[in-house]
């Protein structure tokens, strides 16, 4: 009698035990709070750096001193975020013995898109561009992603380097997202070179318009 208990026991906690487990593992948002990873954009502050690889995380700023080389201005939006909740139904399974997954953390994300994107600059880029025209062609949009995680879109060259896409080109693509981190860096050389102040306008599409300002800069002749 005793021997029968015993295995009765056994199968008993075996039921409750598989009642409560997945072979595929858990689900997106029950495995060490991945839900939250999720945020909304509040707002862009506008850095300026000076940069050897324009594509990859800049922290080098530029101090607007000294001229700069075209080729090694980096403009940096980087958003203020705030988390989203991610709401799940509250689970009532029961199980005698917990059941540990190994999770890999999920990069920060936003669900919101850019809609629109504009720099203009005080002074005359050129005889092309004149002071207050877009400077959408000579900008190229470098770096989206979150700090060292580059997710931007760009061309492989027949000489393995990347082209990326101008400001112009990337507002006619269908998926323009927005992340936490986003840098342009100039395709082109200015033919006047001194007292530049930038200016960068955003929208999402959230109806969310920002404006920002650069500090007064020149290039390097």
């Amino acid at each position: 009698m005793k021997a029968k208990l015993i295995f009765a026991s056994a199968v008993l906690a075996v039921g409750l035990v598989g009642c409560n487990s997945d072979s595929s593992g858990p689900d997106d948002g029950q495995c060490g709070g991945v839900g939250n990873s999720r945020f909304d954009i509040t707002g862009f502050n506008l850095g300026e750096f000076s940069a050897d690889q324009v594509d990859e995380w800049v922290n080098t700023e530029y101090d607007g001193v000294e001229p700069i080389s075209y080729q090694t201005l980096v403009f940096q939006l980087k958003a203020d975020t705030q988390s989203v909740a991610q709401l799940s139904a509250p689970s009532f399974e029961f199980s005698l013995i917990s059941t540990a997954y190994a999770c890999s953390p999920v990069p920060p994300y936003t669900d919101e898109k850019i809609t629109d994107i504009n720099i203009t600059s005080s002074a005359a880029f050129s005889d092309e561009f004149p002071a207050g025209s877009s400077l959408n062609e000579v900008f190229d949009i470098v770096y989206i992603g979150s700090d060292y995680s580059n997710q931007v879109d760009y061309r492989r060259l027949d000489n393995g380097e990347n082209d990326y896409f101008s400001i112009s080109e990337f507002l006619d693509m269908e998926d323009k997202k927005a992340s936490e981190f986003i840098q342009f860096a100039l395709n082109s050389e200015p033919t006047y070179k001194q007292n530049h102040v930038f200016y960068i306008e955003i929208s999402l599409d959230t109806g969310e318009q920002f404006s920002l300002e650069s500090q007064e800069l020149s290039f390097t002749e």
